[in-house]
């Protein structure tokens, strides 16, 4: 089955980013793996970006591409019925601010996320793991990236919103982050970090391995942001020059409104191994 890559395999593999005996060796895999979930053949361009996600590893991506099928028939609440303007995901777009920026020299993807409304009871952790990963999805079928960096901006999250955290959701979710994301997870910056934040890194802890807590950085306010990210591509909300989240969020979410093919196929193309594996 076809999926709607804004790219095209050969033209990563021209480009000296992934070679085509590695792509050749991955898809003859799919004859020899046991596992039902697992489609029997993928798109090249989906094989490319798992390639680049695993640094050229062979046997890694196929332990990733094992992984990002396995792990999302855990979760449909995460992983199924992605699109922008359901219910669920605009309360995440009301409750939380997101934004996707290229750093086009280092060929890396910056995603902001700060707290729009500060109140817990508005605070659904669900929605807002769905939509991050649907910007992971953008990130990966546009123009996949050698690297994702995440900022977390704190201001706002308080003891209260430990209530709001589902420990199942979690688990699934640090497990498709740590073995079957599609992209390569460089750092994570949290930004005005306090005490409270020391909880809820503690809770996550439980399900981080340490090769993910080791990309962990934390920083008292903005300020040192700028020795890791060039202001040019740092949010004006982040002691940056672009201009604010909310510019960006806008755009972004536009952006976002175009994947709903994408996604009504790749979940087609799992829901048909997960009917045969009943």
């Amino acid at each position: 089955m076809a999926l709607d890559f804004k790219f095209k395999a050969k033209d990563l593999v021209a480009e000296g980013r992934v070679k085509q005996d590695d792509i050749d060796k991955i898809k003859q895999f799919f004859d020899e793996v046991d596992e039902e979930c697992v489609p029997k053949s993928l798109p090249e361009e989906f094989i490319a970006t798992i390639l680049i996600a695993c640094s050229g590893d062979v046997a890694l991506t196929k332990k990733t591409i094992v992984s990002y099928f396995s792990v999302k028939k855990l979760a449909p609440c995460i992983f199924d019925n992605r699109d922008v303007d359901n219910d669920n995901i605009n309360l995440a777009q009301q409750t939380t601010c997101f934004s996707s920026i290229r750093w086009p020299e280092e060929n890396t993807e910056i995603i902001y996320v700060k707290l729009r409304d500060t109140n817990y009871k508005n605070c659904e952790m669900e929605p807002q793991l769905k939509l991050s990963i649907m910007i992971m999805d953008l990130v990966q079928t546009t123009n996949p990236p050698d690297n994702v960096i995440l900022v977390q901006d704190v201001t706002g999250i308080g003891l209260m919103h430990l209530t709001r955290l589902k420990f199942d959701s979690l688990k699934t979710f640090f497990s498709y982050i740590q073995e079957g994301l599609p992209v390569k997870l460089k750092t994570v910056h949290y930004v005005n970090a306090g005490y409270v934040l020391n909880k809820f890194v503690a809770i996550f802890k439980l399900f981080m391995k340490p090769e993910l807590v080791e990309k962990l950085q934390f920083h008292q306010g903005t300020r040192r942001l700028a020795e890791f990210l060039p202001k040019a591509y740092i949010p004006s909300d982040m002691g940056g020059d672009l201009s604010s989240m909310e510019d960006h969020h806008v755009d972004l979410m536009k952006r976002l409104r175009g994947m709903k093919t994408y996604w009504n196929q790749e979940e087609s193309l799992r829901k048909k191994c997960f009917s045969c594996d009943e």
